[in-house]
């Protein structure tokens, strides 16, 4: 873990130079699909107002939301596609008629919250190093402490970041609230998780982070699949002004710690910021370079549509899925 983290570190005070934050235009990923009129398949969601992060829309205003948001996640994938609101109250999709892959991908991205944040991990924190201390005996079996260690560039100052880490995502979490319990997190701070895979095996661990003055959807002015120095795929994250002035004081303010890129509440990377970085791009890794390699260039793909889509505003329950012989006309 310390080796990755370091040389992606590197790779983010490398890339992320000033640069103008222009919108480009999406193509659709299957485009030559047929127009309405044709068979295809509908899908029919539900939104969980039950679940929704921000609480207090109406359940109408959140179909309204949804429809605006997988209208986009549609139009990224095909150009055939209708969304609207069903007869039933909920939100109808119409896919026409394609290759599987835009089905599959449609299922893939179409019920993803899509969340996005840059938070700054709290490196050298007393509480984790107190946490940790707590893991002793069989009541903590599957979970161990473990720690990254580097050093600040130029400076040479030491840094440490003290986690728990685990082979499974349900003991480390519960290990977790048992220890948050005991000892309650401190105000403005939460633990997440982020999952790497090492020797082919998925293994999860924690981040310490601030959940206060980092990057949200609103500071995204467009994400677009990259490629690392290594040639690994990646998700290039353009922001805009605003977000560029909170990233450049971040990034500025968070020299030597490490930063969290986080999709729906998991750490994906967490690189260490080298330097200031004021040019207003980020770049995303979404798995272990273990990962295959066409995996991998399909979650890039999926991930840089739903962060240009933007977030539902609650979780959608799927209803029905059936094939239909004739695709509505839109509007």
């Amino acid at each position: 873990m310390r080796r990755r983290a370091l040389l992606v570190a590197g790779f983010v005070a490398a890339v992320c130079a000033p640069l103008a934050c222009r919108k480009r235009r999406h193509f659709a990923r299957f485009p030559g699909s047929a127009p309405p009129g044709g068979p295809g398949l509908r899908f029919i969601f539900e939104p969980r107002p039950d679940h929704a992060p921000e609480p207090g829309d109406s359940y109408q205003a959140l179909v309204g939301r949804s429809v605006e948001v997988l209208s986009r996640r549609v139009g990224s994938l095909t150009d055939g596609g209708v969304v609207r609101p069903s007869a039933t109250g909920g939100v109808e999709v119409f896919l026409p008629q394609g290759p599987a892959a835009m089905y599959e991908a449609f299922r893939r991205i179409a019920r993803v919250p899509g969340r996005f944040q840059i938070l700054l991990v709290e490196n050298d924190s007393a509480y984790m190093k107190g946490l940790a201390e707590r893991v002793r005996g069989d009541a903590f079996e599957g979970v161990e402490r473990a720690a990254d260690a580097w050093s600040t560039p130029k400076t040479g100052v030491q840094h440490e970041d003290i986690y728990l880490r685990g082979r499974d995502r349900q003991t480390l979490l519960a290990v977790v609230e048992k220890l948050t319990a005991a000892v309650p997190l401190p105000s403005g701070r939460a633990i997440l998780l982020e999952k790497w895979i090492q020797d082919d095996i998925p293994r999860w661990r924690t981040y310490f982070v601030e959940t206060a003055g980092g990057i949200g959807n609103a500071d995204v002015a467009e994400a677009s699949p990259a490629r690392g120095f290594n040639d690994d795929p990646q998700v290039q994250v353009v922001l805009t002004a605003q977000g560029r002035k909170t990233f450049g004081d971040m990034t500025t303010q968070g020299v030597g710690r490490k930063i969290a890129m986080v999709v729906d509440g998991d750490v994906l990377s967490a690189p260490v910021v080298a330097t200031p970085i004021p040019g207003g791009r980020a770049y995303i890794t979404t798995g272990s370079p273990s990962l295959d390699p066409a995996q991998l260039k399909e979650d890039v793909a999926d991930l840089a549509l739903v962060l240009n889509s933007g977030p539902l505003p609650a979780p959608l329950m799927l209803m029905v899925e059936e094939q239909v012989q004739r695709i509505p006309a839109p509007g």
